[in-house]
């Protein structure tokens, strides 16, 4: 998936490069701790997988996860607002990691698996 790909599925564009250091900075870690049941992060977890898990979820009209949670929380629409602000942040490092566990890929020159051309890390791609 190319950059560009990662902003259309999501509906990215330059009104979400603006980042406020005090908003997004708290939200941030709120968005985390939605989809970690409750829990700060702790400084070794390196994956940005969430983030799009959030969002996947949030948009997801089958299971009503984004209705409950605007529907729980007065917050939604800054949470909401600050995972987009994180795609177009970091999307290099989404773009560079695997799709099933989220890891860093650590190979000099990332390759989508040949089978069903998604990216995943050394661990994930290996069979079992």
């Amino acid at each position: 998936m190319t950059k560009q790909e990662l902003f259309k599925k999501y509906s990215i564009d330059e009104s979400h490069k603006e980042w406020s250091d005090v908003i997004d900075n708290w939200m941030s870690v709120e968005v985390y701790r939605e989809m970690h049941d409750g829990k700060l992060p702790d400084g070794t977890d390196k994956s940005a997988k969430y983030i799009t898990d959030f969002l996947d979820k949030c948009n997801d009209s089958k299971t009503g996860y984004g209705l409950k949670l605007m529907m729980s929380r007065s917050d939604f629409g800054s949470l909401y607002l600050t995972a987009k602000r994180m795609i177009y942040r970091f999307a290099d490092i989404i773009l560079s990691a695997c799709e099933k566990c989220g890891g860093e890929i650590k190979r000099p020159t990332p390759m989508p698996c040949p089978t069903d051309g998604k990216m995943y890390c050394e661990k994930c791609i290996t069979p079992n």
